[in-house]
């Protein structure tokens, strides 16, 4: 359903770039690869950006999928962090931006990973992935999901 759709990889990444994550580490290859995603997407996600550290060693790179999925472990321990610090309210925040992000995919923003940004291209050419995104949109309450955000944030 929406929630574990919400905690997809491709969706965390959107998250992750929502906050303006990317690697603090400007020799990594990584960094020339989000120079050019944000050349010509970060607009629509727009940020301060916010500099992390992916990682790095052989514990990283003993993990195959880890750089598929290396913004979303980032994200991923973020709101884990704020749940243990007792950020409840920031924690249902990131949670309602990843649903968010997951029932209205951007439709002009591709995620700065490029292997998550080969598979939502590859997702929005499918006909059933277009009817479920128009489905959630035609029973999402904007209106209400706003108020709910709003309180949250003060």
């Amino acid at each position: 359903g929406a929630a574990s759709g919400a905690n997809r990889t491709e969706v965390m990444n959107y998250f992750a770039d929502l906050l303006g994550f990317h690697d603090i580490d400007q020799d990594k290859s990584a960094h020339a690869c989000y120079a050019i995603w944000a050349e010509n997407h970060a607009q629509y996600l727009p940020s301060q950006g916010l500099e992390v550290s992916f990682g790095f060693g052989s514990e990283f790179k003993a993990d195959k999928l880890w750089q598929q999925k290396k913004e979303a472990n980032v994200a991923e321990a973020l709101i884990g962090a704020l749940q243990l610090a007792g950020y409840e309210k920031l924690v249902k925040v990131a949670a309602g931006l990843c649903f968010l992000g997951y029932i209205a995919t951007p439709s002009a923003a591709i995620p700065s990973n490029w292997t998550m940004s080969d598979k939502v291209l590859g997702l929005k050419e499918m006909d059933d992935w277009r009817e479920s995104q128009r489905w959630f949109l035609k029973h999402f309450k904007a209106e209400l999901f706003i108020k709910e955000m709003e309180k949250l944030l003060q």
